[in-house]
């Protein structure tokens, strides 16, 4: 099969029912090799690929709203205050702490109606870097997580509920021997930096009732929980409220397309912010089986170690197998010989009989925005944790994929190629490999720095620019790179969709996803962790979503198995509106050319792109692209001939 060139046994690629060796059952619930990355692929897992904020932040809520045990996070960003679903959209009963009559459910909201019922709440969240400070302030609301956290803190007081926050910063905590409340409803640690000021712990995990297996469920990917991420497939640039405001609506102008849907305020998008800032696409994986547990592994052992900062005892953190077997009162954690009382706590006895844990359906009212569900998957776990765990084993995979693909690369990256060795690898797959096609989207610009600034951190724009560009110069028939903007209904404004998702499809039987970046830091400094699904059914209905997205009314039917017809309609899309942009007309769909290098300096000049004086004065109240609009090209367009 096609799965087994890609180094997959055939009967284990087609998600059958295979017979897993005793070394691998045993795998699935914490071995490792010695570098500290999982060795086994885990068959028989259900999958699940949700794409852009709606639908991944709305299953996010289901999730949460039906943990009867234990809600464990990972994350990079994280605000509590962040909306995950309308109130609207949701059926009765609602968590116990929503207000009927407000408009989003919040994060935190969710989190404490679910410790009030006996749920145990974990969480690990980075503590940013000094440069860090500045772009969370630019960004997502509360200057500091400590902020966020110490009103958490006093809130869990009022509700009675016990809280326990730790911070890795205060040495006398974790050395002292003080370590974690076991029965706290509540639990919150604020980690460092696991190596040097530029490096970050990256992941976003979420793990629901991991401490029973054959309910738990795990999602890893791109989405933060944080404001800013939430939108939609349409990706609509919302209208402003001074907008709505000031113009009444029988003299605002036509809109340029008259089918379009209705257009949306800032609050139908973005919670707590105005208008939204940017438009943003991501993609996001939830796991139900064995790969379920490994991730739980993972966590464990990043609870151990924000605890104890004990590398060896953090390695040495396992998970009992085979552990289907036993009952919820003998599932301890294993650890090493010389237990830690510092240590993780053992997780928490079921808050209900088992035979009473089921799924609670109908937490959302009907819809048509549902994720397919893949049965029988095969899942292999990567990871990356500097400073801990030895090996490249993540670089390795995704070498391994870029060198192994026979006919085709979908590759949907923020930072796509950022590392040179990377890059090197695919220039010689597309030279030793004539029939090797390679589609790349990506944002149209990066938030990373340029010039000497990026160069003195290795992190550069520049380098991804550069790379895309070298790579397209080996094979300029076969390599399409493009980004997605969208153009304003109203106002013919074109702004970039922010392409944040981590993914990369080989031809259609091998789906990499998670949080990994294709960056130096990422790959060299950071925690991070990706899942390969080996399953054609995943694989390709991931790359037909995503590019009937992104293609819109020029994605046919005929597509769906015919990635030359998708390479050729993405070339086809952008030319025209390549053309159109030369002629200031309307665009036609959302890609555009991003090579060769004329093509992109041509582009940058086109699309508008926040800068960072126009994000501290947004965050301070102005909002220069509102005024430049309502002061010098509202006037024209609604009242003929006027001068300003």
């Amino acid at each position: 099969s096609d799965i087994a060139k890609h180094d997959v046994p055939a009967e284990v690629g087609n998600g059958s029912d295979v017979e897993v060796p005793q070394q691998a059952r045993d795998e699935e619930f914490g071995g490792e090799s010695a570098q500290g990355t999982f060795v086994a692929p885990t068959p028989r897992n259900s999958v699940e690929v949700l794409i852009d904020g709606r639908q991944t932040f709305r299953k996010f809520y289901e999730l949460l709203h039906n943990a009867q045990h234990s809600i464990d996070i990972l994350a990079w960003e994280l605000s509590l205050e962040f909306g995950l679903i309308q109130v609207k959209d949701c059926n009765p009963p609602l968590p116990v702490l929503v207000d009927p009559v407000q408009k989003w459910v919040v994060l935190e909201d969710v989190l404490l109606s679910r410790a009030l019922a006996g749920v145990k709440v974990r969480i690990v969240v980075w503590r940013h870097s000094m440069l860090s400070y500045v772009t969370r302030f630019l960004y997502l609301g509360a200057v500091t997580i400590e902020r966020e956290v110490a009103l958490l803190e006093r809130r869990c007081k009022r509700l009675g509920l016990s809280v326990r926050v730790l911070h890795t910063g205060d040495r006398s905590e974790t050395h002292a021997g003080m370590g974690v409340d076991e029965d706290a409803n509540v639990t919150v640690v604020i980690v460092g930096n696991p190596e040097g000021i530029l490096s970050s712990h990256h992941e976003k995990l979420l793990l629901i009732d991991g401490e029973c297996p054959e309910h738990s469920v795990a999602c890893i990917g791109g989405m933060d929980m944080a404001i800013g991420r939430y939108d939609q497939p349409l990706h609509q640039i919302p209208r402003s409220y001074l907008h709505d405001l000031s113009i009444p609506l029988t003299m605002q102008p036509p809109k340029l397309n008259p089918n379009a849907p209705p257009r949306y305020n800032g609050r139908a998008v973005q919670p707590i912010l105005r208008p939204i800032r940017f438009l943003w696409h991501d993609a996001q994986v939830m796991i139900k089986g064995p790969a379920a547990q490994q991730l739980r592994l993972h966590f464990e052992q990043r609870w151990s170690h924000s605890i104890t900062q004990n590398i060896p005892h953090t390695r040495h953190v396992r998970l009992p197998a085979p552990y289907s077997h036993m009952t919820s009162a003998s599932r301890p954690l294993e650890h090493s010989p010389r237990r830690n009382t510092t240590g993780p706590s053992t997780p928490p006895p079921h808050t209900r009989a088992c035979d009473r844990h089921r799924d609670l359906p109908g937490r959302v009212k009907p819809h048509n925005d549902h994720a397919p569900k893949h049965e029988g998957c095969v899942v292999k776990v990567f990871r990356v944790w500097t400073g801990v765990l030895s090996g490249h084993f993540l670089f390795d995979e995704f070498r391994s994929l870029i060198v192994g693909a026979r006919k085709f690369l979908y590759v949907e990256h923020q930072y796509p190629f950022q590392n040179f060795t990377l890059t090197y690898y695919m220039c010689e797959a597309l030279r030793n490999n004539p029939a090797l096609k390679v589609l790349i989207v990506t944002p149209v610009k990066t938030d990373l720095p340029s010039g000497l600034v990026g160069e003195l951190f290795d992190w550069s724009q520049d380098h991804i620019i550069k790379h895309l560009h070298l790579i397209h110069s080996v094979a300029p028939d076969r390599v399409g790179v493009y980004g997605l903007v969208k153009q304003d209904e109203e106002a013919a404004r074109i702004k970039p969709i922010y392409v944040h998702s981590k993914l990369i499809v080989v031809d259609d039987v091998v789906l990499n996803i998670g949080s990994t970046n294709m960056d130096n830091m990422s790959f060299f400094y950071s925690s991070e962790l990706n899942v390969s699904v080996l399953d054609h059914e995943v694989a390709a209905s991931t790359r037909r979503r995503l590019v009937s997205e992104h293609l819109q009314d020029f994605y046919t039917p005929s597509m769906d198995g015919d990635f030359d017809a998708v390479f050729d309609a993405f070339r086809r899309v952008s030319q025209i509106n390549h053309d159109r942009l030369q002629n200031k007309e309307a665009l036609v769909g959302r890609p555009v050319m991003m090579a060769p290098a004329a093509e992109y300096e041509f582009l940058m000049k086109r699309v508008y792109y926040p800068s960072k004086v126009s994000k501290l004065l947004y965050k301070m109240g102005v909002n220069t692209e509102e005024l430049w609009t309502k002061f010098w090209q509202l006037p024209s367009k609604i009242i003929p001939n006027a001068r300003l």
